[in-house]
């Protein structure tokens, strides 16, 4: 997941096309807030 794609909010799912990941953009979303906090706090 490198880099940044500007999704229609219709589109509910994310795929990378370098690693073939499909993951809900939601989940995904949580997963970046999480590392970003995470980080924060070293």
């Amino acid at each position: 997941m490198e880099g940044q794609i500007k999704l229609d909010l219709k589109t509910r799912v994310y795929e990378c096309e370098s690693c073939n990941l499909v993951i809900d953009r939601d989940y995904n979303a949580s997963i970046n807030i999480h590392r970003v906090g995470a980080s924060t706090l070293k």
